[in-house]
């Protein structure tokens, strides 16, 4: 079916699950209404998918984080996870990035989450072979539902690969 996992976490009832979609939704699931035993606790499904669409990042938030995205389009943003409004599972979710118009086929690439007053390293192989490197200092902070904006000090590029470290 062409599933995989994403990442494996021990719980933490008093965090939220986040999850991250190529297509720039998010949604930030409440541990309520996850069964913990039984025939329906086998598979949960966590946030609905468009037909093109799939997780790129899931990790398990608490107060006072952020989350740091890059996308191909060149945008970076950080945003407060406080922002992104708690939902339950098996929905769409709530966009955390526009990435335009779908026919350009822009696609968030990387995701990592952040304490606050935390510095996290950049490296971005762009389409053409350039590498870059820089650090968070460089992302604007934005809303969940902005567009991003380009990095301090890089400017326009097209990344083909963003590593978050």
């Amino acid at each position: 079916d062409g599933d995989e996992i994403v990442t494996i976490e021990q719980e933490a009832p008093e965090k939220t699950v986040l999850y991250v979609t190529a297509r720039g939704m998010s949604l930030n699931m409440l541990y309520d209404g996850v069964p913990e035993q039984g025939r329906v606790a086998g598979g949960v499904r966590g946030i609905g998918l468009y037909d093109d669409d799939y997780v790129v990042f899931a990790t398990q938030i608490g107060e006072k984080q952020k989350i740091v995205i890059g996308a191909t389009n060149g945008m970076f943003k950080i945003v407060e996870c406080d922002t992104i409004k708690k939902l339950v599972k098996t929905r769409k979710g709530v966009m955390i990035m526009d990435l335009g118009d779908k026919k350009y086929n822009e696609v968030i690439l990387a995701c990592a989450t952040m304490e606050e007053n935390q510095n996290k390293g950049l490296y971005i192989l762009d389409r053409i072979g350039t590498d870059f490197y820089t650090d968070t200092t460089a992302i604007a902070h934005e809303s969940r539902e902005s567009k991003g904006k380009l990095l301090k000090g890089i400017g326009r590029c097209q990344p083909d690969e963003i590593k978050i470290y």
